[in-house]
């Protein structure tokens, strides 16, 4: 097990008075001290590869960042995870949508013990989970340091609820597979908890109902096991240099960090930190809060009759985009989850809220390819026809935004796709279903995701 050790604090002790057989008191030596000494190493693997970035602080908790929001989102998303939305039982409204699934403590252990370094795991948007093992070491000092004498360790587990209706975010702490070596000293006092800090620019508070953890004996904590905390994370008032959609949500984005302290020399440790935003976007449910460490997957069937010409319309577009219009050799649609081939990247389409009301572009491609009555049934006695487009117009990746691209000089191989179709498999596809996926998979403004055609062609 990797261990860190730095020089520890020595506690005070009295000395004693010690007699010699002479009868002549003289003054004993002062006794060692023993003093706790935090550290944390991954489940399985090295510190490289799990991501854990333990460190070593001031035990004083901070209730502010040294970085903006913006920095730390864009720090995050170098490594972003993603989900599989699930959707809801059909005619399930938004409030009632138990869409939080969760993660279970046994979840987040399966996931780790499959081979999963972190440092987060994120199972949805409302579920954050972290495994690590915890080791408390016991050193003589008197006054240096001696080599280690004891410890115990135990496997930890950290789990972050948020929530699609309220503005809270609840963490858990399990601690199991205590083990114990050398020396005990039990007695030792060990603080646990999640420190919750706003970032620079942001007028927040974390409401937390333990903003300074809670403090235990090791003996305590091997008894009880588990530590829970309540978060209720408040915008005071938004930034001024924010867009007023982005002011009006109240968004408010908070950094989650767990922390051991042992009070009695103050060594304190923490692991690599995640990041929660709350709102109160009245679009989505009117309050919720989430983890932004990951971006969901929209899926649509390939062959499901309700869309179906719609769903093999984007896989044309992300596969084979020539086979669609205007469909130019050496350009691609972002979105797919895959790298593109042409740039080596993953590319996520982002949520515009707004939509796009000009769709002009889009509707001059399909009447120059399908004529001025393209919206005719394709058999008479037909449903009436639409032109659908990829990427969606409720996106910041639509035509209209290519065509402002590439009216302001900004043109690159990124392009867009349509295609006409019956208009009940456009509104499906990309209205009510996409539409949900939003809500309930609570995407603000700009928030990216991923969409993915399954059980199509083999690629």
């Amino acid at each position: 097990m990797i261990r860190f050790h730095r020089p520890a604090l020595a506690l005070a002790v009295a000395a004693g008075l010690l007699l010699t057989s002479a009868g002549h008191a003289a003054a004993a030596p002062a006794p060692s001290t023993v003093t706790p000494v935090i550290s944390i190493a991954p489940l399985a693997g090295t510190l490289a590869d799990s991501g854990l970035e333990p460190r070593r602080e001031d035990s004083k908790r901070s209730m502010r960042s040294t970085q903006t929001a913006e920095e730390a989102l864009a720090e995050q998303r170098k490594t972003i995870k993603t989900h599989v939305y699930r959707p809801p039982a059909p005619g399930l409204s938004v409030l009632a949508y138990p869409g939080e699934d969760w993660i279970t403590r046994d979840e987040c252990l399966t996931k780790w013990i499959s081979g999963f370094r972190g440092p987060w795991h994120y199972k949805n948007h409302y579920s954050a989970c972290h495994v690590f093992r915890l080791t408390v070491t016991y050193r003589h000092c008197n006054p240096t340091c001696g080599p280690p004498v004891g410890g115990t360790t135990a496997r930890t587990v950290i789990i972050g609820r948020g929530l699609h209706t309220a503005r809270n975010l609840d963490w858990d702490i399990y601690f199991d597979d205590w083990t114990p070596w050398g020396e005990s000293h039990e007695e030792t006092l060990l603080n646990v908890g999640i420190n919750c800090t706003s970032f620079v620019g942001e007028n927040t508070n974390c409401g937390s109902d333990r903003p300074n953890g809670d403090t235990k004996k090791i003996a305590e904590w091997k008894q009880i096991n588990h530590y829970l905390q309540h978060d209720s994370p408040v915008t005071l008032s938004p930034k001024p240099s924010d867009p007023q959609a982005i002011r009006d949500e109240m968004r408010g984005h908070f950094n989650y960090v767990p922390t051991f302290v042992t009070p009695v020399n103050g060594d304190r440790y923490t692991t690599k930190g995640t990041i929660g935003r709350c709102d109160n976007a009245t679009y989505i449910s009117g309050a919720g809060c989430m983890f932004t460490g990951t971006a969901g997957i929209y899926q649509l069937d390939y062959n499901d009759p309700a869309y179906s010409q719609s769903s093999q319309f984007i896989w044309r577009a992300q596969r084979q985009i020539t086979q669609t219009k205007p469909g130019t050799p050496g350009t691609y649609v972002p979105g797919g989850y895959f790298a593109q081939p042409i740039t080596g990247y993953f590319e996520p389409l982002t949520r515009n809220k707004h939509g796009s009301d000009n769709r002009t572009e889009i509707r001059n491609t399909c009447i120059a390819n399908w004529g001025p009555n393209y919206t005719d049934p394709a058999v008479p006695g037909g449903e009436s026809r639409e032109c659908d487009e990829y990427p969606f117009s409720s996106t910041y990746q639509s035509g209209y935004y290519w065509r402002q691209a590439q009216n302001s000089g900004n043109a690159s191989a990124r392009s867009y796709a349509v295609e006409v179709i019956d208009a009940s498999h456009n509104r499906e596809a990309g209205g009510n279903r996409l539409r949900l996926f939003y809500e309930y998979d609570h995407l603000l403004d700009k928030d990216p995701f991923y969409v993915e055609i399954i059980n199509g062609p083999p690629v």
